[in-house]
C-alpha cells in the first residue's frame, strides 16, 4: 500500500503547509526546522498546525535541526522514511522556512541513492503569487551526472528550443561525430528527444529547464 509523506522546510508560516494539505492527502507530515534564537516562534506555529493535523487525523512531527551537519541530518531523515517501506513516496516541500534550510534539504535529496531518489519529488510553490513547480529528484540527479560536454550539448538544445546536429556542433564547437554521440546518449537517458532532424528536450525536462 502506497504511503505518501510530506517533508517540509518549516518556519513561522503555516499557510503553505495548510494549502498543500488541500491539494493532496498525506499519511504523515515531517516539519524540518532550524533551532535558532527564534525557535519558540517556530514551535508556536507548529502547535497551531498540529491542531489542524489532529483534526484531519494526520501524524505531524516537528524535527529541530542544528546548523552544524544540517545536510547530513536531513539526509538521514529522508533515508529513514524511504527505508520504512518500498511503497513510501516523499514530497519534499521547499516553500517555507529559511533559505539555508531549503537549500540544505534540496542538496540532501540530491545525495540520495538513485533507487531511492526516484521516490522523492521536489515541490515548490510561489510566495505571493499562484505558481507551483515540482519534479522527481532522480531527474535532477540525471542532469548532475552529465559531464561538461554533455551539459554543453544539452543546454544548447534547451536554449535553442529545437536544434539540428549541425547547429549543436556549430554552437558548441564540438565535432559533429562527438556531438552526435552525446545527443544519442542524452536520448537514451530520455533527456533529449529527436523529431526527424531536430533535437529538443523531452517533456519531463522541458518542465525542469
Amino acid at each position: 500500500m502506497r504511503v505518501d509523506i510530506l517533508v517540509a522546510s518549516f518556519g513561522f508560516d503555516i499557510d503553505f503547509v495548510v494549502r498543500r494539505l488541500g491539494v493532496k492527502k498525506y499519511s504523515e507530515i515531517v516539519l524540518l526546522a532550524i533551532r535558532t534564537e527564534g525557535f519558540s516562534r517556530v514551535e508556536k506555529s507548529y502547535y497551531a498546525l498540529a491542531h489542524i493535523c489532529a483534526t484531519a487525523k494526520i501524524g505531524c512531527k516537528l524535527v529541530p535541526l542544528q546548523l552544524s551537519g544540517l545536510i547530513r541530518s536531513i539526509y538521514s531523515i529522508l533515508l529513514e522514511k524511504l527505508n520504512m517501506s518500498s511503497d513510501t513516496q516523499i514530497d519534499l516541500y521547499l516553500t517555507g522556512g529559511p533559505r539555508v534550510l531549503v537549500i540544505s534539504s534540496l542538496l540532501a535529496s540530491l545525495l540520495l541513492p538513485d533507487v531511492l531518489a526516484e521516490r522523492v519529488s521536489i515541490v515548490v510553490e510561489g510566495e505571493g503569487f499562484d505558481y507551483s513547480w515540482s519534479t522527481k529528484t532522480d531527474r535532477l540527479i540525471a542532469l548532475l551526472h552529465l559531464d561538461r560536454r554533455s551539459r554543453e550539448v544539452l543546454m544548447t538544445v534547451a536554449t535553442l528550443g529545437k536544434a539540428t546536429l549541425s547547429e549543436v556542433s556549430s554552437k558548441t564547437n564540438i565535432p559533429k561525430a562527438t556531438a552526435y554521440r552525446r545527443l544519442k546518449e542524452l536520448e537514451e537517458r530520455k533527456i533529449i528527444c529527436q523529431q526527424g532532424e531536430l533535437y529538443e528536450l523531452c517533456e519531463d525536462f522541458k518542465y525542469i529547464l
